[in-house]
């Protein structure tokens, strides 16, 4: 909102495009969370193997989803995509950026190149040529590189000799990268040189951002210094929240709680992308619940400390006359955590609770 209390969420979907093989699947999803609040911002990467059920009811993996959306009309695979990554994170998702291979590589280009801080070598003799019909071996060492479009993509899509979440950390990197160089071009400040690069991407790339938004967007992006962005990758290592699965008969990842249950997904993600407005307001929820409910108050206390709240297990309600769950936030004044409260939790009771009534001062 116009006060600058919310977050601005944008997916960023890298695609092959024509003349590549799959070339409307996404081969890279990022989520770019922008908090003008605080001045900080978080990339959130998914993985394009990551299987869902997709509104329509068919099981499929996250890279097909634009392509599903764009096959019923114009600007729907963004949509979609929006839609279904919202749903995965529990998360409003308020922009999408689609870019292709040559798109990206023009974007470089028009910044003359960028450095990045290559933290190991690479050597990928499989990196696939430009016909798709061999190879063309990519190498680059490790250290400061600065790095054109051609090299930059490869940087980004090599694969075959790392993991696929590498691959998402080094597209993180490349994120980061163009807004310092565009930084220091002065075209985050400058519209002109804002629409004079989306006028060279032309057709490569698809968004609903507006270009007034966009130069908007761009104001807000260059008041954050690189390091107060934050880049995690939803994964499969130890404590991520996704396993391994080739239940649908090809490689894929599932959340570690089963198909289409987000919720340490979406606790994953909160921790990293915080509400400005909850953090600002720092309630104590504390929960108590009759004993059948002990499950469902368990992820209700997860889901809110990973909102950032400070929660309180209450335990059970013993005394059967008044055996109803309660949700008591602690606070002198917190709007936005009632509000959340009641929308989330409409069959939890509220109960307010002051800072007066002998609490410590929570605000």
């Amino acid at each position: 909102s116009k006060d600058g209390d919310t977050r601005i969420n944008i997916v960023i979907a890298g695609i092959g495009g024509k003349g590549h093989k799959g070339g409307s699947l996404t081969d890279s999803l990022q989520v770019l969370s922008i908090d003008p609040f605080n001045n900080k911002a978080a990339v959130v990467s998914l993985p394009r193997d990551f299987y869902l059920t997709l509104s329509n009811k068919t099981s499929a993996k996250l890279n097909t989803v634009y392509q599903t959306g764009d096959a019923q009309g114009a600007g729907k695979g963004g949509a979609l995509l929006k839609n279904e990554i919202g749903k995965i994170l529990d998360l409003k998702i308020h922009y999408f950026i689609n870019i292709d291979f040559a798109g990206f590589e023009q974007l470089i280009d028009s910044l003359g190149g960028v450095t990045i801080n290559v933290d190991k070598a690479i050597n990928d003799p499989f990196y696939p040529d430009e016909a798709l019909e061999g190879y063309a071996p990519f190498r680059i060492s490790a250290g400061k590189q600065l790095m054109n479009g051609k090299i930059a993509l490869k940087y980004a899509r090599s694969r075959k000799t790392t993991s696929d979440f590498d691959r998402s950390r080094r597209q993180q990197q490349l994120i980061v990268a163009v807004k310092d160089k565009a930084l220091s071009l002065g075209v985050l400040a400058n519209p002109a040189k804002i629409s004079e690069i989306v006028k060279i991407i032309g057709s490569h790339i698809k968004t609903d951002i507006q270009l007034n938004e966009m130069q908007e967007l761009a104001k807000r992006y260059k008041e954050i210094q690189s390091d107060s962005i934050e880049s995690k990758v939803i994964g499969n290592s130890k404590n991520g929240p996704l396993i391994d699965s080739s239940q649908f008969g090809s490689y894929g990842l599932i959340p570690k709680l089963g198909l289409n249950k987000f919720d340490e997904v979406q606790n994953f993600a909160h921790t990293i992308i915080p509400d400005p407005k909850i953090s600002s307001e720092k309630a104590t929820v504390e929960v108590r619940y009759i004993k059948s409910r002990t499950d469902n108050a368990q992820k209700i206390i997860d889901k809110l400390t990973s909102y950032g709240y400070t929660v309180t297990d209450g335990g059970i309600v013993k005394n059967l006359s008044t055996a109803t769950d309660s949700l008591i936030y602690k606070t002198t004044t917190a709007p936005f955590t009632l509000t959340y409260l009641t929308k989330r939790y409409p069959d939890f009771p509220l109960e307010k609770q002051s800072a007066a009534e002998g609490e410590p001062n929570f605000t």
